[in-house]
């Protein structure tokens, strides 16, 4: 192989770029014996065009093609890395750590001071995160399956459109910064968000789509069961089956799924330079954007 090229990435290289990801993420997962499905394509594509749009991404080529992909969002002061692949056969031969690089000195640049990523169960990605000083936060976990047992919503609460107004306000407290520019592609992605009213007041926010729960969060802990119970019975409108991440530490969420009769499907690392947001009151949209 010629000597490799990193640059920025472009966007008549999104179909590459989801095929190398595609490729990249089967063979991860095969390797480590993980039973949940890869994600969807179309959704990968979308997600990563986002990215190019609002975030940082780079490539690495080599022969013409792509061999390597990194990207990463910047909100607020927290960088997260959304993305970091190289093709199955060209793993462990020194292509990674230069393109990690690239993309975490592109958000020291863009004004970054903490930073953190959602790891697989990659032992050596792990390491290089941690030789950057992004160190083990806690699990996160991935519950689906067909529900057993729904939640049953207090009757103090009521669901309405959610106002991104409000969502950039749970944000800056919950996941430790605003971001409008991503609220923005939930809802042209077709995802429903809802704001949970009670007593009077705005305990939490979450979406759904097929079943598919998160983004989500609520202000206070004593708020989770009923945000929790709203938004089970609204993916439970649309879906026979209920998929979510969660923190480990969002012990709401954990105790909500193990009573519904869902299956813990997998787990991944969140690693940090340092502590943001309430996460323990907060459940994420998944490895793309956090």
């Amino acid at each position: 192989m010629s000597e490799t090229h990193y640059r920025p990435a472009r966007r008549d290289e999104l179909d590459e770029i989801t095929d190398l990801y595609m490729a990249a993420v089967s063979d991860m997962f095969r390797r480590n014996n993980v039973a949940i499905a890869v994600p969807p394509r179309e959704g990968m594509r979308q997600g990563y065009a986002h990215i190019l749009d609002t975030g940082i991404f780079y490539v690495a080529e080599a022969d013409g093609r792509l061999t390597g992909i990194s990207c990463g969002i910047v909100r607020g002061d927290i960088w997260f890395l959304s993305a970091f692949w190289v093709l199955p056969e060209l793993r462990l031969q020194g292509i990674g750590r230069p393109l990690l690089h690239r993309v975490w000195e592109a958000g020291q640049q863009a004004g970054a001071t903490t930073f953190c990523v959602w790891s697989s169960l990659e032992t050596t990605a792990m390491a290089m995160y941690m030789r950057l000083g992004m160190l083990p936060g806690f699990q996160l976990l991935r519950f689906e399956g067909a529900y057993k047992l729904l939640p049953s919503v207090p009757a103090d609460c009521v669901i309405e459109p959610l106002e991104p107004s409000i969502a950039e306000v749970f944000d800056l407290q919950m996941r430790g910064a605003m971001r409008p520019q991503d609220h923005a592609h939930w809802a042209a992605s077709g995802m429903q968000g809802w704001q949970v009213q009670r007593r009077g007041r705005v305990a939490g926010y979450f979406y759904q789509r097929n079943g598919n729960l998160g983004p989500a969060a609520w202000a206070e802990a004593g708020d989770g069961d009923a945000v929790l119970a709203c938004a089970f019975r609204a993916a439970a409108e649309t879906s026979s089956e209920i998929r979510f991440f969660t923190p480990g530490i969002n012990h709401a969420a954990v105790r909500t799924a193990l009573d519904a009769g869902l299956r813990l499907m997998g787990y991944s690392h969140f690693l940090t330079t340092a502590p943001i947001g309430k996460l323990e009151q907060y459940l994420p949209s998944g490895p793309l954007l956090f």
